[in-house]
């Protein structure tokens, strides 16, 4: 492993140690149980054998900088053993709280210095370059398959044979999500292979299926009532109102408009328009003059 590495090398330990360890000083969590990291505090990668070369993921730990500079007065076994039984110890109690740990981070890792080019290749273009064509194909339905081979590896970043490949697994039968077709002019074109259902439509199915909630003033409480039916909730009491059809000043029958009501005056069933208490009225009205 080179002394030196890049910006985006250092990164990615210091991303895979925190994950397996937590974004903290493991000297500061393990002797005085005190969470000392970002954003309060800047952490360092600690070499515990303090050979600068070497990476591997057991001789690198998170430290602050008092630690750092504490530990330079250790001897290399005693740094070495210190920080090996601080990180075995956390490691139990990270597994036990069901936390991220070495063994569960690892297994997602492949470690770069130890990986072939095409796995490390692999690993970072192939997401990218499927990611756009899900974008490409999202957005327009289908799309010219020699145009978005070159266009998802420029933006993949990856080589246009690398391109071609990732296009070729991905519309076999056995793996692909896509699928080759012609248009009308005979070019072949990329589709997915089962279209997924665009968001304005589940919502349209959503609102179709729901049941449309009506409040009812006199009890408070909300009835449902399906809008396919278009059944409407009848007023609170049970009334019936009936129209009526407008009636002229002078009409002798102007008294006796059929209004159903629940007050005492209601007429009994049967009962002929005139003969109840609005009739008696009529008849009097009719003997004054």
């Amino acid at each position: 492993m080179p002394k030196l590495q890049t910006n985006r090398q250092r990164k990615i330990r210091y991303d895979t140690i925190a994950r397996a360890e937590g974004e903290r000083c493991i000297v500061c969590w393990m002797e005085d149980r005190i969470r000392r990291g970002p954003p309060r505090k800047k952490l360092i990668v600690e070499h515990a054998d303090n050979d600068q070369s070497n990476w591997a993921w057991s001789n690198i730990h998170l430290v602050c900088y008092s630690h750092n500079k504490k530990m330079e007065q250790l001897t290399i076994e005693a740094k070495k053993t210190l920080l090996r039984g601080y990180s075995d110890h956390l490691e139990r109690e990270r597994e036990r709280a069901g936390l991220p740990t070495w063994a569960t981070v690892l297994k997602d890792t492949i470690p770069y210095e130890s990986g072939s080019p095409e796995m490390q290749a692999h690993k970072r273009y192939f997401p990218l370059w499927k990611k756009y064509v899900r974008m490409k194909l999202t957005e327009y339905g289908s799309y010219e398959k020699r145009a978005l081979v070159r266009a998802a590896g420029k933006f993949a970043g990856c080589s246009l044979q690398t391109s071609r490949n990732y296009m070729e697994l991905n519309t076999s039968e056995e793996e692909g999500p896509f699928k080759e077709g012609f248009d009308d002019d005979g070019s072949t074109i990329i589709t997915f292979l089962d279209p997924p259902v665009p968001a304005e439509r589940k919502e349209a199915r959503l609102c179709l299926t729901a049941p449309f909630v009506k409040p009812n003033t006199a009890t408070g409480s909300n009835t449902s009532v399906p809008k396919s039916t278009g059944a409407i909730e009848p007023p609170p009491g049970g009334e019936s109102l009936k129209k009526t059809k407008p009636i002229r000043r002078g009409d002798p029958a102007r008294s006796t408009m059929a209004v159903t009501q629940d007050s005492g005056g209601d007429q009994a069933p049967g009962e002929k328009a005139g003969t109840g208490s609005a009739g008696n009225a009529t008849r009097r009205r009719k003997e004054d003059r």
